[in-house]
């Protein structure tokens, strides 16, 4: 999974993660509507004010012959509409943690290796005291917003520690400025799994060969009329699209750990809108007006970007990577799933549920999470 780039590539493209600097790339894969500022609420309150203090207050107190008490009703009123402001900020994007995971599983052999990609991202209205924990054998790279403008203003920055990383006897912990409170703070992670098993799929062939031209061998691959498909994975899948030898598409609905499920033959053209859609679900899009630097000071900053534009890499990679600053695992997911919306034969794509081990709060509430399952069927 890490070299669809190809060897010798550098990290920063292959991950698609530059762990000192960021990019603009952050805002896509955001919580939207926290730590944001209250605009229409703070106009609401502050017109009330000006009702209250004005036509209300003066003309009340003008009819009681004590004008006077303005100088201490207005800024009563003053400190009570900043107080509903604070309470508001903490009302409304909570006291707990809010996660948003991206997360694929990638089945690597027939041996049930697998290789584990997760992106998330986490706000917390109050600071955890355990901070973020995660998989002992991840690895871990914080991914910035990319907030700086040019490479001088990189020399200058706060020279004083990020955090604290604590590595335990099962987790890696992430503490201090990692996870302050009411920010939004981003992570990608890859994890390296032994023997989680697979899926098997078990077809019943007809007589009727697939075209040899469209075959993924020299001769023509034989058709299925029927098929079924066993798991032997420890999670439980759901909506998964299975693309056989001979180019057919195959779905089924639901399928529990140690279960076979009949298939259900797929048109191509719907099986090509099935695969799209999972990919828009929950597509990485930026949301308005918060990308920070322009695109075009975002463009110049972009190291991955850079890197992958630059001599000799432009011409060592393939065609289709070079030119795109995302990782080996979104980029395969957009070539494949968005813009050709079709699976490589051989290969299947399924939704889980997030793994329980990838939030690295335990009682955070998941935010548009998706967990993506892919890999070869044996």
């Amino acid at each position: 999974m890490l070299m669809l780039s190809g060897p010798g590539v550098s990290t920063v493209i292959r991950r698609g993660v530059d762990p000192i600097v960021g990019d603009s790339r952050f805002w896509n894969w955001i919580i939207p509507g926290v730590a944001q500022p209250p605009i229409y609420t703070f106009l609401g309150l502050l017109t009330l004010f000006v009702f209250l203090v004005g036509p209300v207050a003066y003309r009340t107190l003008n009819r009681m012959g004590r004008v006077h008490l303005m100088f201490l009703v207005a800024p009563l009123l003053a400190a009570l509409t900043t107080a509903a402001l604070f309470v508001y900020g903490l009302v409304a994007d909570g006291l707990g943690t809010t996660a948003r995971i991206r997360q694929v599983t990638w089945l690597c052999d027939d041996q049930g290796n697998a290789a584990r990609y997760w992106r998330s991202t986490y706000f917390s209205g109050l600071r955890t005291a355990g901070g973020l924990r995660f998989p002992r054998d991840a690895r871990v790279e914080p991914y910035y917003p990319g907030q700086f403008s040019n490479w001088s203003q990189l020399l200058g920055n706060d020279p004083n520690p990020q955090g604290t990383v604590v590595l335990g006897d099962a987790s890696l912990q992430f503490t201090g400025g990692f996870f302050p409170s009411r920010q939004q703070r981003q992570f990608v992670a890859y994890q390296p799994l032994e023997f989680k098993g697979g899926l098997t799929w078990l077809a019943t062939p007809t007589a009727e060969p697939a075209p040899a031209a469209e075959a993924m061998v020299d001769e023509a691959v034989p058709r299925s009329e029927a098929g079924s498909l066993r798991s032997d994975l420890t999670i439980p899948l759901r909506e998964i699209i299975l693309r056989d030898l001979a180019g057919d598409y195959w779905f089924v609905e639901r399928l529990t750990a140690g279960e076979t499920v009949a298939a259900t033959k797929l048109a191509e053209e719907a099986a090509s809108m099935a695969v799209g859609e999972r990919y828009a679900r929950q597509m990485p899009v930026a949301q308005n007006a918060a990308t920070g630097n322009s695109s075009l000071t975002s463009a110049r900053f972009d190291l991955s970007a850079l890197l992958s534009a630059s001599y000799p890499l432009r011409y060592s990679l393939p065609t289709a990577r070079a030119g795109s600053p995302e990782s080996d695992v979104e980029w395969w997911l957009r070539e494949n799933l968005q813009t050709q919306s079709r699976l490589p034969r051989g290969m299947f794509l399924a939704i889980a549920d997030v793994s329980e081990d990838c939030v690295a709060v335990p009682d955070a509430t998941l935010f548009d999470s998706i967990h993506y399952v892919i890999g070869g069927w044996r």
